[in-house]
């Protein structure tokens, strides 16, 4: 918007309202569950990309478990932006899609540099379970 003072013309800026001005969002959130939304759906696309059918599972899973965490008070909140935080994290850093090769079983799995350096302990060795263990 313009104003014209005698021969110069002063530009006047309407103060736009930034993203996260307060604590609470359009939506209701507060802006850190907001952040641990975007990042859990970042490394869902990332873990999932090409896979459809877990895309629109890992969505609706990731939606509801917001949705119902939205009204609660601010210590289970702060609790549940954690858990969003800590499940981003295992998303990207342990979960690999694997793709199948021909009728045989086998799969085929392209490992980004994320993952080179992660190892796995064997499931017996903790005494617990795993695929394929014979733990109950």
């Amino acid at each position: 918007m313009s104003v014209g003072v005698g021969r110069r013309c002063v530009r006047t800026r309407r103060r736009r309202p930034r993203r996260f001005e307060t604590t609470e969002t359009r939506a209701g959130m507060s802006a850190p569950a907001v952040a641990a939304y975007r990042a859990l759906l970042r490394a869902r696309a990332r873990a999932f990309a090409g896979d459809e059918r877990a895309l629109a599972a890992s969505l609706v899973e990731i939606r509801a478990r917001f949705e119902e965490s939205r009204d609660v008070d601010a210590t289970v909140a702060t609790k549940k932006i954690a858990e969003a935080r800590e499940a981003e994290e295992f998303i990207r850093l342990h979960v690999v899609q694997a793709v199948r090769e021909g009728d045989e079983g086998s799969f085929k799995m392209t490992v980004d540099t994320v993952h080179q350096d992660v190892t796995i302990g064997k499931a017996d060795e903790d005494g617990g379970g795993g695929c394929g263990s014979k733990a109950t």
